[in-house]
């Protein structure tokens, strides 16, 4: 069972994707399918494991679609909204009367700000912190990568910081897991291609670009396909660059 206010709701008639919200807000697309693929693993979970897991999940998927949301609509305060209520969470250590996410912070004043004597804790809302302001950094419709630095820094500051912030780690691993978090950042940007071509996103580092002779405008109109530079760079990509 899951638990939401009184309620207790049978896990187990649900997808993931409808416990974490992938679908919540427009974003660049519907990550519904993706968290299929990445974790419908955890339904198969003990109940109060389970629990926990679908709680970061949701946490960390809510954010990126929230950021995904002023990305796409220069109109939209979302994302602001929603760091404006961590600060003040983070600084007054109580949740913002009659913010929109009210069960969100509950939540993660729960898990981090009552036990503030816990190291872990500490380091969690560090993490937490860290990751939100990497959220507002890479997602504006002007990124360039310009070095293959830039675009490792990324990648760390992205997944590698909210991979630390999953439930059941131990301190003494969060290094590991902001590893498995850049491989995995490095196998979504790949995944996510086309779609981030279609918002004029393309994560490729300029110094790669120059490398083999590909222009930033041939991915984001889909015309890299004629320029053999580009099957050149992804071989290389794949089999000499991968991050290990």
């Amino acid at each position: 069972m899951y638990i939401i206010g009184s309620t207790a709701l049978a896990v187990e008639s649900f997808r993931i994707s409808q416990w974490v919200e992938s679908s919540r807000c427009r974003a660049l697309g519907d990550d519904a399918l993706k968290d299929e693929d990445n974790a419908a693993w955890v339904m198969q979970l003990e109940s109060a494991v389970r629990q926990e897991w679908i709680e970061r999940i949701r946490w960390i998927r809510l954010a990126d679609r929230l950021a995904e949301n002023e990305l796409i609509d220069r109109s939209s305060l979302k994302f602001r909204g929603f760091c404006r209520d961590w600060q003040h969470l983070r600084d007054r250590r109580e949740v913002p009367p009659g913010c929109e996410y009210d069960s969100v912070w509950r939540a993660i004043a729960s898990r981090w700000f009552e036990r503030r004597d816990d190291g872990a804790s500490e380091d969690s809302i560090a993490i937490w912190n860290a990751y939100l302001e990497a959220l507002r950094a890479y997602h504006h419709d002007r990124l360039i990568l310009e070095r293959l630095a830039d675009y490792e820094d990324m990648l760390a500051n992205l997944a590698g910081h909210f991979f630390q912030i999953l439930p059941f780690l131990d301190p003494k691993d969060r290094s590991a897991a902001r590893d498995f978090g850049i491989v995995d950042q490095f196998y979504n940007n790949l995944r996510d291609l086309a779609e981030d071509s279609q918002q004029g996103i393309c994560y490729f580092p300029t110094e790669i670009l120059e490398r083999f002779g590909v222009e930033r405008w041939e991915i984001l109109q889909f015309e890299c396909f004629h320029n053999p530079g580009y099957f050149r760079l992804i071989e290389f990509w794949l089999d000499e660059y991968l991050p290990t």
